[in-house]
């Protein structure tokens, strides 16, 4: 992973990917995912606000994150002392409801994190380098239950470069080994992302999909 472009991201303010709001996605087809309590994993969280929607919802919600810096402003931001401690190596934060370890997603494993009965990922799948896509996709099988499920948002575009990439349904299906997916809805946001169409984007497709482990 791109550690070090990330870690200047963050120390520059450089944070666009950041939302200011709950994801609309998220509280939309949340239900869908069907969990009643339970544990859910968000990947590479930054300082997201859907951390606290899912823990108001009564989730047992932890967020991997790198940028230590994230990870604190997360609860700075809220008025939280959370209590810190050391797990095999990885700081882990934690205050109401919420759990943030700071480490490298590819290298926290369930004796650091435990297993979990279902993942958010809003942007973790589409910031991932193509090479690693799969091993991502690998390591969400290890830390989720056998009957675990994902909500997953993905972008289609063609901006170019990213993140967020552009992933499109057959790099989509043949990545995700080991998962059912099914498409549960998508819209072209790109009148309401003129910073994409400043880049050259004639199209700006998030999509909400719903995989469901097979193996």
């Amino acid at each position: 992973m791109e550690h070090g472009f990330w870690q200047e991201r963050w120390q520059q303010g450089q944070i666009g990917f950041h939302q200011g709001h709950t994801n609309p996605l998220l509280e939309r087809f949340w239900p869908q995912v069907g969990l009643q309590g339970g544990r859910v994993l968000v990947p590479l969280c930054g300082k997201s606000l859907d951390l606290k929607w899912l823990a108001e919802r009564e989730h047992e919600v932890l967020g991997v994150e790198f940028v230590e810096q994230a990870a604190i402003a997360y609860f700075a931001e809220r008025g939280l002392r959370a209590e810190r401690q050391l797990v095999d190596g990885f700081p882990v934060l934690r205050d109401a409801g919420v759990t943030l370890v700071v480490g490298d997603f590819f290298r926290v494993h369930p004796g650091v994190t435990g297993t979990f009965d279902a993942v958010y990922d809003r942007a973790a799948w589409v910031a991932i380098a193509e090479q690693d896509r799969a091993r991502y996709v690998k390591q969400l099988r290890a830390l989720l239950r056998p009957d675990g499920r994902v909500l997953l948002i993905n972008f289609v575009h063609d901006v170019g470069s990213g993140p967020p990439h552009s992933i499109d349904e057959p790099e989509l299906r043949a990545k995700w080994q080991g998962f059912s997916l099914e498409l549960s809805f998508e819209h072209d946001i790109l009148d309401e992302e003129p910073r994409f169409r400043e880049r050259g984007a004639t199209h700006f497709v998030e999509q909400a999909w719903l995989a469901s482990r097979t193996f």
